[in-house]
């Protein structure tokens, strides 16, 4: 049977959409909004504070030596402070702990070939720079002696690290959960949650 104009158009468009939809499932699923992926480490972070008394903020500004920095999460709680920073990109990160960047990279397992992603600033090198500093902040306050420590989340639920000598800073969601898991965050300090989260909010 002889396809009309028309028909060709309509099969072309159908095809098109099909595509469209496919490309909208793969690339939704691999480059997921910032925001919620952020959110997922706040949530892992806030399921396990909440309950205890602990309390999670978000997006916090810190004064270093190298100008303010934004470490995303401080969990704060009477065993001390939890710096965290988070890796949004969806691949294989690889690196060293002291480089200044890591690389993002993703293997298609079928034809074994490997793309470069991109590279992200080292987020501990960040997360570490605001932990000192706050430091300094909180004795300013009459806050000493907080045992304090900083560490960095993969926000996507696939990929893996090839950064040396990260096993204990360096985590995905499901290996965060085992980490809070340790007696670190078991002992009592005596700290003030309430003032120290005022001091590193700005309203103390």
């Amino acid at each position: 049977m002889e396809m009309t104009q028309e028909t060709i158009y309509s099969i072309i468009l159908m095809g098109l959409m099909i595509i469209g939809i496919v490309l909208t499932f793969v690339v939704g699923k691999t480059t997921a909004d910032p925001a919620k992926l952020h959110k997922r480490v706040y949530n892992l972070l806030n399921n396990y504070a909440r309950p205890r008394k602990f309390r999670v903020l978000n997006n916090v500004p810190v004064e270093t030596k190298d100008g303010v920095q934004t470490v995303d999460h401080v969990m704060v709680g009477y065993f001390g402070l939890l710096f965290v920073n988070d890796l949004l990109l969806h691949g294989d990160y690889y690196g060293e702990l002291t480089d200044s960047q890591w690389i993002c990279s993703k293997t298609d397992k079928q034809s074994d070939t490997t793309t470069r992603i991109g590279s992200v600033a080292n987020p501990l090198l960040s997360a570490r720079a605001c932990m000192e500093a706050s430091v300094d902040l909180l004795a300013r306050h009459g806050v000493y002696n907080m045992p304090m420590d900083a560490i960095a989340v993969k926000a996507h639920k696939k990929g893996e690290f090839v950064i040396t000598g990260s096993k204990k800073c360096v985590f995905t969601l499901r290996s965060l959960r085992g980490f809070l898991q340790y007696n670190f965050f078991l002992k009592d300090t005596g700290l003030d949650v309430d003032k120290v989260c005022a001091i590193l909010e700005g309203k103390a």
